[in-house]
């Protein structure tokens, strides 16, 4: 039997501060404070007597002796803009999974029970704070099935904080949020995730409110009396903390259908605001076709996209073909929430289809949906992509510095939404996808997909595939940077350089300096530059704190070195040079030509790191008189051109580079 001790949740939430029209203007490409702001409307806090993951999964997967299989809820409410609670109908469908089953425990919290009986008979029970048991007249054999009805009364909430049913006043929707163990609120139902059922949810509203929920729509019919009907229905399992619906008098808009299967696409937008909205949501079934090139076909029905004040407006959630998407993330026309557009719908994907089996396996869910958000800025432009992954770097950095060291597997459930989880979740993937390519992660990934569809993941799990789907071990990778918290500070020595028989070796002592956490022996990248040539080589590292690096048989004398020039590594990384007379190159200027000029010059620069650089023209007395460059540039060769104005005279004039500190001048000498 599973425990009758009684669990408290104090859910506790960041105060979201109101975005200024400047933060509102950021567009998705750009380094900004979009998903930290997101994160915060996410961050909920538990107080759970104590109680880690680890027993919570011990009480799902052992003592839970029976399987939930098919829920049937309906709701009647014509006034529930008035109304302080609402009465739902709901239908248990499950079977025994052991000999002897005595009774059966479900969750069902903050709620007046008004009858309940099995296979239509009353039978007698005890209602805790949020569980329910119900006890048989005969015990049950393994393998029988049994049937629930139970009506009862739960509250409206007013307070998006607390999750369940909810109303926006200021908005006039209805709608649920159950994530991680809100279902209860609302619904009679084994609230974990690991056990999916099918659904059907019925709902009787006045005609003007249209809902969404989720699967196939059965029904939608208008009464006589000034009610409309709506059925809709899941044969695709589903976890109960995914089960939703979103009631307003939406304005519903049909895109174009997306992907190998002709998947339907909507937004439930708020008629006000339809065309803003809408274009906001726009780009949508482009999105779809992006994820199915990198993750396989999309594994449900339909699309569905419903505007709510969930979270106060500025958060989202993934319920399963059915986002509820916060009012204050679309609307100005911008398309500055698209990485949360993209990230909820990478959730179908994980979280939806291949879903957790616990809450400690969270980072299978958020981080993967985080690293979507990756792939569809990549389909863009490789400058997308690269804000995208340095904003999770910053983020999770930023989290791990205010003091939280916390792995990713099994979060403390106080942090089950915390930056760890998004942010490095992403980043691990992004090195993983490093160590084997494209090729062999994409297909790990649908590979994994495909085990686990309609189902319930583990990590264990998801390691297992992609180590027997692409050959790499991932055993040593996982228990570091999964397993384990923290991450790799490195300090780079000098550049130790000598001519040999075979060829060029050098040599970098390297050392691991975090204060916690393991040693990593992750491969690391490193870049070697010589005279106008250069090569990347991927080193091995031992899980030691200090070490030497030496590449030999280069075919060519290197003069500086850059670590991971393409930024895979989640790590942070200084140059320890004392001493040896060599600097860490930035950039170098390979050609300026024509010079002496008639009026246009040309610069070519290569960028051997990433950042800010700027490139101004200064005359003799230091005023500037052009600008060539100014932003964040990726690594790559540059061809910058001053066309001089034609008031300018003839004389010397000067080119002013810099980067990360580095500065060079060129003589430029301007003839007319």
């Amino acid at each position: 039997m599973i425990r009758r001790k009684k669990r408290v949740f104090l859910l506790l939430f960041i105060i979201i501060t109101a975005l200024s029209a400047q933060a509102g203007a950021v567009n998705a490409q750009s380094p900004s404070k979009i998903l930290k702001q997101y994160h915060e409307g996410r961050y909920k806090a538990f107080l759970v007597n104590d109680l880690d993951l680890n027993l919570q999964a011990l009480i799902e997967d052992s003592l839970h002796e029976y399987d939930a299989l098919h829920l049937e809820i309906s709701l009647d409410l014509q006034d529930f803009n008035t109304a302080d609670s609402a009465q739902f109908t709901v239908h248990q469908r499950a079977a025994s999974r052991v000999d002897g089953l005595e009774s059966c425990e479900f969750n069902l919290q903050d709620a007046n029970i008004l009858n309940l009986t099995l296979g239509g008979t009353p039978v007698s029970y005890e209602q805790g704070q949020d569980v329910v048991e119900m006890f048989f007249p005969t015990a049950l054999a393994s393998g029988d099935t049994f049937e629930i009805d139970i009506s009862y009364r739960v509250p409206i909430r007013y307070d998006h904080h607390n999750g369940g049913l909810i109303y926006g006043e200021s908005s006039n929707v209805l709608y649920t949020d159950a994530e991680p163990y809100a279902a209860r609120k609302w619904i009679a139902c084994w609230d974990y995730p690991g056990d999916k059922v099918t659904m059907e949810l019925t709902t009787r509203f006045p005609e003007e409110y249209l809902v969404l929920s989720n699967g196939v729509q059965l029904l939608d019919s208008l009464g006589s009396d000034g009610t409309r009907t709506t059925r809709w229905r899941s044969d695709d399992p589903i976890s109960t903390y995914l089960i939703s619906f979103a009631a307003h008098p939406y304005t519903v808009v049909t895109d174009r259908t997306a992907g190998v299967n002709n998947t339907e696409v909507h937004y439930w937008v708020y008629p006000d605001d339809a065309e803003d909205q809408t274009y906001d949501f726009g780009r949508t079934p482009d999105m779809i076709e992006v994820f199915e090139d990198h993750f396989g076909a999309y594994p449900f029905n339909k699309y569905d996209q419903a505007v709510a004040p969930i979270f106060g407006g500025m958060g989202a959630m993934e319920h399963q073909t059915a986002t509820t998407f916060g009012a204050g993330l679309v609307g100005d026309g911008s398309r500055s929430y698209e990485r949360i557009v993209s990230h909820e719908l990478a959730h179908q994907w994980w979280g939806d289809c291949v879903g957790p089996q616990t809450f400690a396996e969270i980072w299978l869910n958020e981080g993967f949906a985080s690293y979507g958000s990756v792939v569809w800025a990549e389909s863009l432009s490789p400058e997308a992509a690269q804000a995208v992954l340095e904003d999770q770097e910053d983020s999770y950095f930023y989290e791990f510095s205010a003091g939280l060291d916390i792995p990713l597997y099994n979060p403390p459930l106080a942090y089950i939404f915390s930056n760890t989880v998004y942010d490095k979740g992403s980043r691990v993937l992004h090195m993983m996808r490093y160590l084997v390519g494209d090729s062999l992660f994409y297909e790990g990934l649908k590979e994994y997909a495909s085990a686990y569809a309609y189902g319930s993941a583990t990590t264990e799990g998801f390691r297992d595939a992609m180590s027997g789907a692409t050959g790499y071990d991932f055993s040593s990778f996982f228990d570091q940077w999964v397993y384990a918290a923290g991450y790799p500070r490195y300090t780079f020595g000098a550049l130790n350089v000598e001519e040999t028989i075979q060829g060029w070796r050098a040599i970098i002592q390297l050392n691991q300096t975090q204060s916690s956490g393991p040693w990593y022996d992750l491969p690391l990248p490193i870049k070697l530059y010589g005279d106008g040539e250069d090569t990347t080589i991927i080193i091995p590292v031992a899980a030691i704190a200090e070490q030497n690096l030496i590449f030999s048989n280069l075919p060519f004398e290197p003069y500086t070195y850059q670590f991971d020039p393409e930024g895979w590594i989640l790590a942070r990384h200084t140059y320890d040079l004392t001493g040896s007379g060599q600097k860490v190159v930035q950039f170098t200027v390979e050609n300026l030509w024509p010079n002496p000029a008639g009026g246009t010059f040309n610069v070519d620069v290569n960028l051997i790191r990433a950042g800010g650089f700027k490139a101004n023209v200064y005359d003799l007395l230091g005023v500037r008189v052009a600008d060539l460059a100014s932003g964040y540039h990726l690594p790559g060769t540059y061809r910058f051109v001053w066309q001089a104005d034609r008031k300018l005279a003839s004389g010397v004039y000067f080119l002013r580079m810099q980067m990360n500190g580095e500065e060079a001048v060129n003589r430029m000498i301007l003839l007319r």
